[in-house]
């Protein structure tokens, strides 16, 4: 009985660090949709002419943005509202875990760029986004690279230490 509540430590710690690693990679995948998220704005807004509120409908309808749940939020929300004010508050009700503050942040500067210009004005502002999406996504890789495996390994070897230390 001893022996299997020590495997079942290592095993919880084990998966502990999986979980801090699968946070840093879905960081980092989701990043990359926001990525293609921003792009397929900028070509609806450029050939289009395509306002918020046909953005949001065109992209809510597409299954590879289904991960990006304040689309589906805002897309059915209310148009009578502004729309700065409901990208804002369905990119708070969205509040995914793995994403830091300064990804939220820059979610929310979108919706806030958004619709108070003319065609360039609009593509020039998310062209900024995408510059800025590019320096957290490379960051974000970076972290995944050097830290996954580290948070893995030390996962594995502290349910190792603590079962040693139980023995």
């Amino acid at each position: 009985m001893k022996s299997v509540g020590l495997i079942l430590i290592i095993m919880t710690s084990a998966l502990a660090g999986v979980y801090f690693s699968v946070n840093l990679k879905k960081r980092m995948i989701l990043l990359k949709k926001l990525e293609y998220m921003l792009e397929d704005m900028e070509m609806l807004i450029r050939f289009k002419s395509a306002t918020v509120y046909d953005i949001l409908r065109t992209l809510n309808a597409k299954e590879s943005f289904s991960e990006l749940a304040f689309i589906k939020y805002a897309a059915e929300g209310d148009e009578t509202i502004p729309f700065c004010r409901m990208w804002e508050k369905s990119v708070r009700l969205y509040n995914e875990p793995a994403l830091k503050a300064e990804d939220q942040n820059l979610i929310l500067s979108i919706g806030h760029e958004l619709g108070k210009s003319d065609i360039n004005g609009q593509i020039n502002a998310l062209q900024l986004k995408k510059n800025e999406l590019k320096d957290l996504i490379s960051i974000a890789e970076t972290e995944y690279r050097k830290k996954g495996s580290l948070y893995r390994s030390v996962g594995v070897l502290t349910g190792a230490f603590i079962t040693i230390l139980l023995i």
